[in-house]
């Protein structure tokens, strides 16, 4: 429905028609990116799946830099925002990002956390990087493509190209217990104006689970 909506706002207000093929591409893509993750959820909930080994932030390798990314999207005003924090190999924050997107969807903020992520590591010479995630569909993506009429393929290709520009790169999907530094900083993404910020210096909000995460904190799953 909100494909169809959006369609109808674009021929209202700019008056863009759109061909109906290319209309139910889109909505049926987008039916089968919910079911994808929905499929997703029930799997890493479902208690035979989730082991017995401790759930928390792993260091890089001495001369890697490790991102973490996340996404953050909002039903109460259909916003979106995402975050990333970048760290050396002793657990130290080197740099950190949020970025308030507007309205999209939850697989498009996923991407554009890694897209941000990837533009400031190749801004900075970062060329052993680490890019961690909690979305397995986005990692899924990445690693294995998505059909090209899919919404999120243009997203998918501008990765492609970015990680072409890092010299080394290894993706990681993560558990969200893993991954509460990216966490905050998406939804501190909410808060700020539209548009990307950099943070040189880890925003107080972030302060105690950078410590937690550089102390080896095990995080009980789903907390």
């Amino acid at each position: 429905m909100s494909t169809i909506w959006y369609l109808r706002n674009k021929l209202v207000f700019n008056g863009e028609s759109v061909i109906v093929t290319s209309a139910a591409n889109q909505i049926r893509a987008r039916s089968e990116e919910f079911d994808r993750v929905i499929r997703s959820n029930l799997k890493l909930r479902n208690p035979q799946n989730s082991g017995s080994s401790p759930i928390r932030w792993s260091r890089p390798k001495e001369g890697c830099i490790k991102v973490n990314v996340d996404g953050s999207w909002f039903s109460h005003n259909n916003n979106a925002a995402c975050g990333g924090v970048f760290r050396d190999s002793e657990g130290r924050f080197v740099k950190g990002f949020a970025c308030n997107l507007g309205n999209c969807s939850i697989m498009h903020v996923e991407l554009w956390a890694v897209i941000h992520g990837l533009n400031i590591a190749t801004t900075n010479g970062y060329h052993n990087l680490v890019v961690e995630s909690d979305s397995a569909a986005a990692i899924n993506f990445i690693n294995h493509g998505c059909s090209p009429v899919h919404p999120c393929a243009p997203l998918v290709q501008d990765i492609r190209i970015l990680a072409n520009r890092v010299q080394k790169i290894t993706w990681i999907h993560s558990l969200r217990e893993a991954n509460p530094v990216a966490d905050l900083l998406a939804k501190k993404g909410q808060d700020l104006p539209i548009g990307l910020h950099l943070f040189d210096q880890a925003p107080h909000c972030i302060s105690y689970a950078l410590l937690c995460d550089c102390f080896d904190t095990i995080r009980v799953k789903g907390s």
